[in-house]
């Protein structure tokens, strides 16, 4: 703050200068105005003598006109320069009023100033950078912020990751609603986040809300291994064992083979296996519930069989101590010349790596922007300790590919990000 205080005075010592300027002019003017009357007198005088003189005789009549001529024209040089300014407010009311500039300035500003915005600002600056914030520093600086600037998009979904991982459920939905409500589309991440949060705060109720939330992420990400788990997880609560089936199995297919989350999913799906043959009807949902459902499959699609990027993705042993487990790493792929927003993108946990994915069409997060549309592409991982992919502190070099390669492409995260 001591920076803005200081900026905040320099204006102020030029907001004085404006109002005390015209004030010194004036006392200028005045001190002219002054020695013109001065000079005035002492002519008056000096015509006073002269005709003292010439009744007493000391001076012709002659003499004593070239005299009188004389005073009249050094009178007349010395007033020809002075300006005479009219002051009808005087000297005093315009010093009381340039006192009072900073006095109605802090006033206001305290007032209806920007000053907890500016000092959350300039905290957030110094602290940004700082690892060894707790969650509960992190989450009150973040609530603070979006208090006083409540359009910070990004600050309400990073607040309601910190809400979901310390498990404070329902306000973590309620930062990603705030988000999506204020934004014209809607992203998959914030959808899956939001759609997690929301199923759990409802006490695992699956709402209409719900699946058109899970739509909306399938037509941008048929194959998003989060939503699917989502769905498995809800449909086995209400006993549609099946879906949950296809919802895990759809899951695993996406998923590394060494990944950690593997072995527990495929021990759900064996449970659900188990489930189903024991009761092979599906229960009948109570009256205003929903069940999940899985997005239906276009016939005769291959579009994601037909391309198929492999990438191995590792660490480099150097940085390892510098990253944690549950740091998320972004795997990506996008066009060579074309739109900086990625193509296909994958993403798991560094304790997975090293980690083998295929980013095909399906991993698009866009429908209609996928690799199939643009030949040369350009694959890189990066990893993100807040889980958002443009606040990276680790990636790879970038490697040109094209979208119908059959080579495994190996990327290398070793290099920090600026």
């Amino acid at each position: 703050m001591i920076e803005f205080w200081l900026l905040a005075s320099v204006m102020l010592l030029i907001a004085l200068g404006i109002v005390l300027l015209p004030v010194l002019r004036v006392r200028k003017s005045q001190a002219e105005e002054d020695r013109t009357a001065l000079n005035v007198a002492s002519y008056q005088e000096h015509l006073a003598e002269l005709d003292a003189q010439l009744k007493a005789g000391s001076l012709t009549q002659e003499q004593y006109q070239a005299s009188a001529t004389e005073a009249s024209r050094e009178l007349l040089n010395e007033t020809q320069a002075v300006k005479k300014s009219a002051t009808p407010l005087g000297i005093g009311l315009p010093l009381v009023l340039a006192l009072l500039v900073p006095i109605l300035a802090l006033g206001f500003y305290y007032k209806w100033g920007a000053q907890k915005a500016v000092a959350l600002t300039l905290e957030f600056k110094e602290l940004n950078d700082d690892q060894t914030q707790s969650m509960e520093q992190r989450i009150d600086r973040l609530e603070r912020l979006v208090d006083v600037q409540p359009y910070l998009l990004e600050a309400w979904y990073s607040l309601g990751r910190l809400y979901l991982q310390k498990g404070e459920l329902a306000k973590a939905a309620n930062a990603f609603q705030y988000v999506l409500d204020n934004l014209e589309e809607r992203p998959v991440d914030v959808l899956v986040e939001w759609a997690q949060a929301e199923y759990f705060a409802n006490g695992k109720q699956w709402t209409a809300k719900l699946q058109q939330a899970a739509d909306d992420v399938f037509k941008q990400a048929p194959d998003d291994a989060s939503m699917l788990g989502l769905i498995g997880i809800a449909a086995y609560e209400v006993g549609d064992f099946q879906t949950a089936i296809d919802a895990w199995t759809a899951v695993i297919k996406g998923l590394p083979a060494n990944s950690n989350g593997v072995e527990d999913i495929a021990m759900g799906i064996e449970r659900a296996k188990q489930a189903l043959a024991a009761n092979p009807i599906i229960a009948e949902a109570k009256v205003g519930t929903v069940l999940p459902k899985l997005p239906a499959k276009s016939p005769g699609s291959n579009l994601a069989s037909e391309l198929a990027i492999q990438v191995s993705v590792d660490l480099a042993p150097e940085i390892r101590t510098q990253v944690e487990a549950t740091d998320t790493v972004f795997i990506f792929a996008r066009a060579q010349t074309g739109p900086p927003m990625p193509l296909a993108a994958k993403r798991v946990a560094v304790a997975d790596l090293p980690a083998k994915v295929s980013l095909t069409v399906s991993d698009a997060m866009m429908a209609n922007m996928t690799i199939a549309q643009f030949p040369d592409l350009e694959l890189q991982a990066r990893i993100s300790r807040s889980g958002i992919a443009t606040e990276g502190q680790w990636q790879s070099l970038a490697k040109a590919a094209k979208n119908d390669s059959k080579e495994q492409f190996t990327l290398l995260i070793d290099q920090p990000m600026q």
